[in-house]
C-alpha cells in the first residue's frame, strides 16, 4: 500500500484518511508501507523443489521414423507421455551387457566343438557303429548347455 506525499507538507492522503507523518529535515518523503499481514500471511501454492528433485539436465535423443513411431505408440499404449515413458525406461528397465570379447571366443570354440561332434556322429552312423552314438549325444547335450550358460 503505497501512501502519496506532498512536499512540505505535514498531512498525507490515503483512502479518505489523513496521516500525520513527521517532518525530515523540512520535507516529507514519498513513503511506501507493506501491510504486515500480507508479508506474514501464507500465500499457498506448490511447495518449492529441492536440488534432488529438480530436473535441470536435457538430453537430446534422435531417433528414426520407426523408432520414433514405436515410442509413440508404447506411450500411448501405456497412457503417459513420451518424456514420462523414457523416464520409467531408464529408471525400471534392465538393460543386459554385451558380450566380452574373450567370452565370444569361448562360445565359438564350444561352438565349433558340437560342429565337431556332430560330424563324427554322422560318420559313424553312415557307417553303421552306433555303439559310440550315446556318449556323442550325451557330449553335445553337454556342450549346448555350456552355450547356453555362457549367452546372457
Amino acid at each position: 500500500m503505497k501512501i502519496a506525499c506532498i512536499w512540505e507538507a505535514s498531512l498525507c492522503f490515503e483512502y479518505l484518511k489523513t496521516y500525520l507523518l513527521p517532518k525530515l529535515g523540512g520535507q516529507i518523503p514519498l513513503v511506501s508501507s507493506k501491510n504486515k499481514n500480507m508479508e506474514q500471511k501464507n500465500k499457498g501454492g506448490r511447495p518449492t523443489k529441492t536440488l534432488s528433485e529438480k530436473r535441470k539436465y536435457q538430453v537430446l535423443l534422435r531417433l528414426n521414423t520407426m523408432e520414433y513411431y514405436t515410442l509413440l505408440g508404447k506411450a500411448r499404449e501405456a497412457s503417459i507421455t513420451r518424456t514420462e515413458f523414457l523416464r520409467q525406461l531408464i529408471t525400471k528397465a534392465e538393460v543386459k551387457a554385451r558380450i566380452k570379447p574373450e567370452e565370444m571366443q569361448l562360445i565359438r570354440t564350444v561352438s565349433g566343438m558340437a560342429n565337431n561332434i556332430n560330424q563324427i556322429a554322422h560318420r559313424l552312423n553312415a557307417f553303421g557303429i552306433y555303439a559310440l552314438n550315446e556318449d556323442l549325444n550325451a557330449l553335445k547335450v553337454l556342450i549346448h548347455e555350456l552355450i547356453k550358460r555362457l549367452k546372457p
